[in-house]
């Protein structure tokens, strides 16, 4: 497992609890500080997001005591004993919610394949349409370049992490070049036609992800709709 940061910035994690000591930054010395407390937050890397209320304020009473005692004697546990562990408790953290993510979208997917009319591709991806364009039989093929909107979120939890409808922008890429699911999804959509389509994690990024977008072992949902293909 990749190790996300320095024991330096896990001990320098920084959050403005105390709301009742701190009501305004103000000058700029008190925004460059609550700056590199943002900063140094920020290097805890996916675990961040999976840290408990209880978690966050014995880390920050860690911060307060390293910063407050100069002998180790004065600490609350004996640190030393404590420290090689971290990263092994940072792994421990971000795999209990990836397991929880990868058995939610599993569900999913058994609900999905009950609803309407799926299409199952060689390696996996499943295709719904939700508007079909009859008037087109055309469909690309793997030399041709494609122009598509599209949302992409994660099954598990409905998180989007990319949109070009929201960007109001389209893009246009080689299919040749992208994810295998979109390259097998795309050959079986009609031009004009808009589609729901399942990424498992083998047809996507697989066991190691997109970090930090993406995690491990994830199954993406992407909303497509084919606009053009050259």
């Amino acid at each position: 497992m990749k190790k996300f940061l320095p024991l330096f910035f896990i001990i320098l994690f920084v959050a403005c609890k105390n709301k009742d000591k701190i009501h305004n930054i103000v000058t700029e010395d008190e925004k460059l500080a609550y700056s590199t407390g943002y900063a140094l937050s920020s290097q805890l890397g996916p675990v961040k997001n999976e840290l408990s209320e209880k978690d966050i304020d014995i880390i920050i009473l860690g911060l307060r005591d390293g910063l407050t005692f100069t002998d180790s004697g004065e600490l609350k546990v004996n640190v030393s004993n404590y420290l090689p562990n971290i990263n092994e408790w940072i792994d421990n953290k971000i795999t209990k919610k990836n397991m929880e993510l990868v058995t939610n979208a599993n569900q999913k997917i058994e609900g999905f394949k009950k609803d309407g009319e799926i299409i199952e591709t060689k390696s996996g991806a499943l295709i719904k349409f939700t508007s079909k364009n009859e008037s087109s039989d055309k469909k690309p093929l793997i030399s041709n370049s494609v122009k598509v909107h599209y949302e992409g979120s994660l099954l598990a939890n409905g998180e989007v992490f990319d949109s070009s409808i929201e960007r109001g922008e389209p893009i246009t890429f080689p299919l040749s070049n992208v994810i295998i699911c979109w390259q097998e999804s795309l050959l079986e959509i009609n031009l004009g036609s808009k589609a729901i389509v399942l990424c498992p994690p083998e047809t996507a990024y697989g066991e190691d992800g997109a970090p930090p977008v993406i995690p491990p072992n994830a199954t993406l949902k992407f909303k497509i709709e084919l606009l053009e293909i050259n």
